[in-house]
């Protein structure tokens, strides 16, 4: 197994450092994709993040040389949406010369077994020429770009940025990042309107029962009602958007719970029937 490595950075901002201890699984392949839960900013640096997982890939951007680069100084994150909108990041490198590139794939079955890809950027320094600010440094996807791929070298009309992505809610998004002369050094954050978490969501395909849970959003009590339960016990849990645990308890049939005490924010109420997931349901905490 190999062993990455990072360094430490402050910052005047509240980021999250992405660092694995030697014995982890490094995110240089897909099937390892760091799991993004928030839209906290990331400091991503590792040393010799090279792949050993060739990944099944339906290209329409990609030359066979750019495939054959993905597995080089390449980190995946995976972004799984709960809620339909626009979908865009920053990418900034901590020296603005560095050559960062980078591919979004979407997969119809929401995994790495059938990528294709949908945005890709590979421009960058032409061969021989000069250094074109316009074409290193920051780059992502951003509101006032409109294409969808930038070739290598430096082309005209290249800005370094591509359009935003619109994805829907249950979605699921890869980003393949490769800093391909250095290792990977860089500072990404986020935007857009589509909400991500890392709790498990039923697909559009599953059938799950009927499920109330009112007022929503709501500022001091909600009630569950379950349909067709035959007086099962229900165990429930409601998850701040970190995934962390703040309220828990037990009914049959319906429940009125309490959350006047909880932060206003985004929470994900989990239902379970002898500890099988029944159904994650989004909760918005009011003011």
């Amino acid at each position: 197994m190999r062993t990455a490595f990072c360094k430490f950075k402050l910052a005047l901002l509240v980021f999250t450092v992405i660092c694995l201890k030697a014995n982890a699984q490094a995110p240089f392949d897909c099937i390892n994709a760091i799991e993004v839960c928030n839209y906290n900013p990331i400091n991503i640096q590792f040393e010799n993040a090279d792949g050993t997982v060739s990944e099944e890939i339906e290209d329409f951007c990609m030359t066979t040389t750019q495939l054959s680069l993905i597995d080089t100084n390449t980190v995946w994150l995976k972004y799984q949406f709960v809620s339909s909108g626009i979908f865009s990041f920053q990418i900034t490198p901590s020296i603005w010369s560095t050559d960062i590139d980078f591919v979004v794939f979407r997969s119809e079955t929401n995994t790495c077994n059938d990528l294709k890809s949908v945005r890709c950027m590979f421009s960058g320094q032409t061969i021989g020429e000069p250094l074109d600010s316009s074409c290193l440094g920051t780059t992502g996807l951003a509101t006032w770009a409109t294409d969808t791929i930038e070739y290598a070298g430096c082309n005209l009309g290249d800005d370094n940025f591509l359009a935003t992505l619109e994805v829907e809610e249950g979605e699921v998004i890869y980003l393949a990042i490769l800093s391909l002369w250095t290792d990977p050094d860089y500072l990404l954050e986020h935007g857009g309107t589509a909400e991500i978490s890392c709790l498990p969501i039923h697909s559009k395909e599953e059938k799950i029962p009927t499920i109330q849970v009112f007022p929503n959003p709501s500022t001091k009590q909600i009630r569950i009602e379950l349909q067709k339960r035959e007086g099962k016990e229900i165990q429930f849990e409601l998850l701040n958007s970190m995934g962390k645990k703040v309220l828990s308890g037990k009914f049959i049939d319906s429940s009125d719970i309490n959350i006047e005490e909880i932060p206003a924010g985004m929470y994900f109420l989990r239902m379970l029937v002898n500890r099988s997931e029944l159904s994650v349901i989004k909760l918005i905490k009011s003011p």
